[in-house]
Order: structure tokens, then sequence, then C-alpha cells
């Protein structure tokens, strides 16, 4: 620091002793204003007739103690820094007097401590006053700031983590809340509507992703307090208020423009299935670019993207399976993307423009949307290799001729990486189980499943999969099925029931359980640190019961993880009730003093257990998938499973139908009065516990399921 005139008070009676500080401090080139006191008036005239850059003080006077001084000068001038300088003191006095507030206690004896002494405290004052300058600018622009935001016409909220924190006057007209302690802990995504649940949090996300650069404003359907609905614009950004980023969200009301469907807003620009642009606004934003680029701007770059398998899918799995698909897509694209617009060009085509770009970033792109594909097959029907995609890359510069002529290009250049690298299986229908060679080549060999088996269990290498389990009860917890995967070749995972009856043989099943239980709950305790208290069924082998290390395993693995025993649900197939009832009724009990519950599996295959139904501690009926399957035309499988619901109800048992996989299935079973629903028509099984459709994990009468109206009709 500038070592300027320093205006030092001493403390001392002792003039040859207050001459140290002095003599020193001059040495050292600092040009001094200083005044020797010693009483207690003398002190208070100085503070109050001067301004003092520093005090220095004796520690025994004959009628003054340097803590009585300490205190003076911290009443007067309660950020002048003190310093004691003394002939001796013992330890106790020194901590007192730090204690109290000296910077430092310094030994007469010790001349050469005095100069970086005050220099650290003189630059720690002069931070601290350019602390309180900052400061105090920082509220005058925050209240500025605050004034604007209170007196603006613009709809303006804050939000963290998805709550809301503060609004202006406009936000809470706009949506119908009086005052801001309405407002306050309700989740942002309660003001939209749920059909466009998906698509704003992806808009959430692309102001994080731009680093903090503002999301172009996009329209959405806005849900007020009173339930009525409403077409807003939203554009967000992030800003730090109080040292934490959050979102700064403006509403504009799409009305207040004379914006409605049928005009150009983002709602008649967007494919209603997947939310991107239509073709028509990309051709608009194409041109642009192009114009962008003669004009001397930067190169940008057109991929143009084809599903593969999409038709096969179509027919193997159904039209929803088909939409899911492209929904996950187009997810998928935006999350990956930033600066590009993405466009449903047809019913199995994608154009993406990439901004700003090119050759060697716009490949890369292309690479990741490749692995998108893989990803987003994955999701939604459970086989990544179900569908693949062709990609098609232009790069537009200033040599571009024309939209069609651009256009032309890429969908040639599509054409031709068609034929390099496609041959007809690609497009074959996928298969509802994928294997691997050697899987299909003997699936029961035991010799074969053994060492696989055990290396997995050696190494860690099985991989746990996750189906949401749907409520029509309006349970506000999320329920996961957690299942168990082989990785096989190419990343494929092999299904439970292709090596489990091997394991069942071999006597490894055992260690299958106590591996699944394990794993799950460790990674049922991070989500519950995330916030997302989920809840598991785990599916357990009908040998469970026998295993008599497996309740102490559960016991165990709850206490390390944290995890309460309700969330975890242990469901045992009814054939485990037939085969040895001492032992799973011994088992259910056991496990639910721990606080778990219990679900039977393919219930109603064997009219023998609902004898025990009355005596065992079952919470959950989940109802085998031969009476689900083909319900729609089989009267029946109809009666019987009104029949199973009806005896449930009275055993105060809720139910669960497996195996949902279309609409009408759904329909019949919603009408029928289930629990819960789970099924493919929902979520194929996934890596990941979540929900895909739209972030919903309930379908209760005030909820729209995915691709229609709810309850559904007929």
């Amino acid at each position: 620091m500038d070592k300027k005139i320093l205006r030092l008070l001493i403390i001392d009676d002792s003039a040859d002793d207050a001459d140290i500080p002095v003599s020193v401090l001059r040495k050292n080139g600092y040009m001094l204003k200083s005044q020797r006191v010693q009483d207690l008036a003398g002190i208070q005239s100085a503070l109050n007739k001067a301004k003092w850059d520093l005090v220095v003080s004796e520690y025994r006077l004959p009628h003054l103690g340097a803590m009585l001084a300490l205190d003076t000068v911290k009443h007067l001038s309660p950020d002048l820094p003190f310093f004691v300088l003394t002939k001796k003191i013992n330890d106790a006095d020194l901590i007192e007097v730090m204690r109290a507030g000296a910077r430092d206690v310094i030994l007469k004896s010790e001349p050469a401590r005095i100069v970086p002494a005050i220099e650290r405290e003189l630059a720690v004052v002069e931070e601290w006053g350019n602390y309180k300058k900052t400061a105090a600018l920082l509220q005058e622009i925050e209240n500025k700031h605050q004034a604007m935001i209170d007196g603006s016409m613009e709809a303006i909220c804050y939000s963290h983590d998805g709550m809301h924190v503060d609004a202006n006057r406009a936000y809470l007209d706009l949506f119908g809340y009086g005052g801001l302690e309405e407002l306050e802990g309700v989740p942002v995504l309660d003001l939209i509507d749920k059909s466009d649940h998906a698509r704003f949090k992806r808009h959430l996300r692309k102001a994080d992703k731009n680093n903090k650069k503002p999301a172009e404003p996009q329209e959405f359907q806005a849900r007020k307090k009173d339930g009525s609905k409403a077409k807003i614009y939203v554009s967000v950004s992030v800003i730090n208020i109080g040292g934490e980023d959050c979102t700064q969200i403006v509403v504009d009301e799409a009305s207040k423009h004379g914006r409605s469907d049928t005009d150009s807003g983002e709602t008649g620009l967007r494919d209603p299935l997947t939310g991107v642009y239509k073709r028509d606004y990309f051709l608009q934003a194409l041109a642009k670019a192009i114009g962008q680029v003669k004009g001397g701007g930067k190169a940008s770059a057109l991929l143009y993207v084809e599903l593969d398998g999409l038709k096969a899918i179509n027919e193997r799995f159904g039209k929803a399976a088909g939409d899911r698909l492209l929904r996950q897509v187009a997810d998928y694209f935006g999350d990956t993307i930033d600066n590009a617009v993405i466009s449903r060009f047809g019913g199995d085509e994608f154009a993406v423009l990439l901004h700003d770009n090119n050759q060697k970033n716009a490949e890369a792109v292309a690479e990741k949307l490749r692995q998108c594909v893989k990803d987003a097959s994955r999701a939604a029907i459970g086989q990544p290799k179900a569908a693949k995609c062709t990609l098609g890359l232009i790069m537009i510069d200033r040599t571009a001729a024309s939209v069609e002529k651009i256009l032309s290009l890429a969908y040639g250049a599509c054409e031709q990486a068609k034929k390099q690298v496609h041959s007809p299986a690609a497009t074959s229908a996928p298969q509802e189980e994928t294997r691997t060679p050697q899987v299909e080549s003997g699936s029961r060999d035991l010799k074969m499943w053994r060492p696989r088996i055990q290396k997995a269990l050696d190494y860690g290498a099985f991989q746990l999969v996750y189906q949401p389990v749907i409520n029509l009860i309006g349970d506000p917890s999320e329920y996961f099925e957690v299942l168990i995967r082989l990785p096989g070749d190419d990343d494929e995972l092999i299904s439970a029931g292709e090596f489990l009856p091997a394991a069942e043989q071999s006597g490894q099943i055992h260690e299958i359980d106590q591996w699944v239980i394990k794993h799950a709950l460790t990674g049922l305790a991070d989500l519950h640190k995330r916030g997302q208290k989920a809840s598991f069924f785990i599916n357990l082998s009908q040998h469970a019961p026998q295993n008599k290390g497996l309740v102490p395993l559960i016991r165990q693995s709850l206490r390390e993880n944290g995890v309460a025993g309700e969330h975890l649900i242990l469901e045992t197939d009814e054939s485990t009730i037939g085969n040895d009832p001492q032992a799973a009724e011994e088992f259910m009990r056991d496990v639910t003093r721990l606080g778990c519950r219990i679900s039977l599996d393919n219930f109603g295959a064997r009219l023998a257990s609902l004898g025990h139904l009355r005596n065992l501690p079952i919470e959950f009926l989940k109802i085998d998938a031969a009476l689900v399957r083909d319900i729609a035309t089989d009267n029946i499988k109809q009666l019987v499973l009104k029949t199973i619901v009806q005896i449930a109800k009275l055993l105060n048992k809720k139910t669960i139908g497996k195996c949902v996989e279309d609409e009408d299935t759904l329909s019949l079973l919603y009408s029928y009065e289930f629990d819960y629903l789970q099924g493919n028509y929902f979520q194929y099984a996934n890596t990941q516990p979540e929900f895909a459709f739209a972030g919903e994990t309930t379908l209760s009468s005030d909820t729209d399921p995915p691709g229609g109206s709810w309850p559904p009709t007929s």
C-alpha cells in the first residue's frame, strides 16, 4: 500500500517508550502525525478532536489499563485498529485482550514486528473500506433495480431450484395472486400447463447452458391461480442474487400483442408432437442464415437427419411407441445442441441448422446426434439398436446458392451416407428381447451362463434398470420397479429371464438377490439426497425367503444408506407362498419389522393364494401379466380382473396392473379402479430412475396422460 501520512495515537505513560513505534515507522519511510496520551480523558479528547489511523497502547498504565482503553476506543471509533505494545504480558492477559478486539500484541523488545503488523492491519482497513463502499453502491443499485422491477409493466419473477422467490406486481396480477406471500414456495412449473412442462424445462435449461445469455422467448400455455389458461411468451436468463444464481423469468401475455394460436406465434410454429419447429419456420431460418453468411457473417451448417426403423417400431410396438421415440429424439437433440434451430422436417426426418459453425464442429455435433438417437431409442422402447439414423451434412458458406439447393445437397448427402453404411437388416423390426449371439445359441446352457454370471458378480457388472409405476390415486410419491440386466455385446442388455434360470440351477441366485438389494439402496439413497423421495419395488427371486442372510443384509443396507424402510417394497412371486408358506410368512414379517413393504407379483395365477392374503402383511398385489394381455378382446379376463380388484379392496390391498401396452388396456384398467399401472405404454425400463413422459408421476382425475385426455374416453 502507499505510504501516506500515518495518524498514530499512542497511549503510554513513558515518552521514551512512546518513541519506539514512531522511530521504527519513520525508519521504514512513513511520515507521521502522532500524539501521546496517558489517561482516559486524553483518549476521549484525542478521538473526538481528530481522525486516527491506528492506536498503540501500553498494556499496564498507572491509572489506566489497556482493556479500559480498548473499550473506550471501540465505543468512540469502532473500526479503529488497536495494538498493544508492552514491556511484558502473561498468556492469560494476552488472550483476554486479543479476544476483546486488539489486533495484535507486540513486545517492546521486538520492534521488528511493529511495521509488518501495522501494515497488515492497514491493508485490512483499506479492504474493509473498499468493501463498505462497494456494498453501499451495490445496495443502491439493487434498490434502483427493485424499483424498476416493481414499476415495470412486464411480469417478472425470480426462481431458485424451480421455486418462486420473488415477483413484481405485474407478475402477481397476471397469474391472479394477491401478494408475494401466496406465491412463495410455489413451483414455477405449477403456473405452466402440463402439456408444456417438458418444453418449459428445456427452455429453462437453455439459460444455464448459454452461459447466462438470455434464452430466446418462447410461447407456452399458462395456468392461472383460478385454473384459467392463457398464452404467454417467456424469456429466461440467469442472474446472481445474494451470491446465488437465480433464474429471471420475464412473462408477456400473448393477447396483449394480438397474437393467437392461428398467428405466427410459437405455438403455430412448433410441431405439436415433438415441440421443435415446423418445416416452414425452419425454411425461413435457413434463408436468413444464407443471407447472413453472404453478407459476411460466419458460416453455418445444415444437418439432415433421417430416422431408420420408425416404421418397424410402429408395426411392432404400436404408434404410441413410435411417438415416444420421436419425442425423445427431439428432447435429446434440444438438450445436446446450443445455438441451433431444430425442426421436424417430415414423419421421420429432422433438420438441424447450426449457427456460426465450421466443418469440424459440425461433424462433432453429428456424432452427438447419432448417440442421441441411440439414447432416445433406449429410453423410449428399451432397445438402443431399435432405431438408428442417417445424417447428411452440408456447410453453408458464401458459395451457397439458395434454400432449395442447400436442402437438395443435404438430402443427397443423407442418401449417399445411407448407401455407404446401411444394410437391409438395419431397418428390420426390432426384437422384443435383445440377445447376443451367444445367448441365442444356448440360453439354457448352464456351463455358458455360470462363469458369465460369476464375472458380473465379481466385477459388479450387472446393470439395474427402472420402470415407473404410475399411481391413479393421487399418491404424491414416485415409484419405480427395479429390474436386473446383464450387459451383452454391443451395449445390449440381456433380460433377467435369460440368465436367472441358470442362476437358480447354479445356486448363484442368492448372490444376485443380495447384489440387487445393495446397489438398489445405494441408488435410492442418492435420489433422496437430491430431494427425489422415490420408492423402489425390488424384484426378488422365489428363493429369497430361504436365504437366511438376506434380512440382515437388508437391515444393514438400510442403515448404511440412511434410507427409511417404507421406501423399499420387496416384490416376491405368488408361487413363493405356495412353495414354502412358512418361510414366506417368516420372511415377510421380518422385513416389515424393518419398515419395508411387501408386493406380491403375478397375483391371480393361483387361486389358492387368496387364502393367505388375510394373514400376510402384503400391501400391493401386482396382477399376473397373462390376465392383462389382450384384455380388450377377452370378456372372461375382464370379469376376472374386476373380481380381483373388488376382493383386493375388501382386504385393503392396493392393486397394480402391469404390462400396459396400449390405450385400450389403459382405459379398461382405469375403469376397473386399479390403484397403480405399469407398462411400456408409459415408459420402457431405463437405466435412469426418471419419468420421461412430461415429468408426470401420477395419472389422477385432473391429469392428462401422454397422448390424450384423462380419464380415457370410449
